[in-house]
């Protein structure tokens, strides 16, 4: 029960009418080894300019406002790892990893909880998870299956309830292709323990700030 509990989740709920001013915005995750970062649109619409907290200033350079989504590439010399994205398909009720930044410096470090998936619906670009003590921050985002592979990109929450929604796999996929971006795709990795799962995430998901 400690160890479950010392897993705590902030993710940003979405009010587009919100003006943006400078600080730590959300967070993003590594998604090749050539210096792109992928996160939610929400996340940096609005700023000036973009730094990726311990790699240094990035540009966005695509976006899909529909699927709440953004590219970001930095030109710094990164030597992290990448998160794999799943070819996988996500079950209901699969149990699932969600991680990134607080805004504002709220809380420090890497913030991480666990959920389940309780919504699929056909045809929509997002699935749904439950997730307790959601508060503002990390859209964004990760969210990551037992294997420790990206399964979806946090974007928002529901104004009432535990609902938290996130841009799916295969939506992800499709935008990095269209923007020729190609990511390390897994389909078969052993699963692993929580503790493993935050190490791999804390040295790819990184939180984005605003520079206005």
């Amino acid at each position: 029960m400690k160890r479950a509990a010392a897993f705590t989740l902030l993710i940003c709920t979405l009010y587009s009418f919100v003006a943006k001013g400078a600080g730590i915005s959300g967070s993003s995750v590594l998604i090749s080894r050539d210096g792109y970062l992928i996160t939610a649109e929400h996340v940096i619409a609005g700023c000036a300019s973009l730094n990726a907290v311990s790699i240094g200033p990035v540009i966005a350079i695509g976006h899909d406002k529909l699927s709440d989504l953004a590219l970001l590439k930095s030109n710094a010399k990164i030597i992290a790892e990448p998160l794999p994205l799943s070819m996988a398909a996500v079950r209901l009720g699969e149990e699932v990893i969600a991680v990134g930044y607080p805004l504002q410096g709220i809380l420090a470090g890497l913030n991480v909880t666990i959920g389940i998936v309780n919504d699929l619906p056909d045809n929509s670009t997002r699935l749904e998870f439950t997730a307790p003590a959601v508060q503002p921050g990390n859209s964004g985002g990760a969210l990551l299956d037992r294997k420790g592979t990206l399964i979806g990109i946090l974007s928002y929450k529901r104004t009432f309830g535990s609902g938290v929604f996130a841009v799916r796999r295969e939506v992800i996929q499709t935008f990095l292709f269209a923007q020729s971006v190609e990511p390390v795709l897994v389909d078969s990795e052993p699963e692993r323990s929580r503790e493993e799962i935050a190490e791999l995430a804390r040295k790819s998901v990184f939180a984005i700030e605003c520079l206005n």
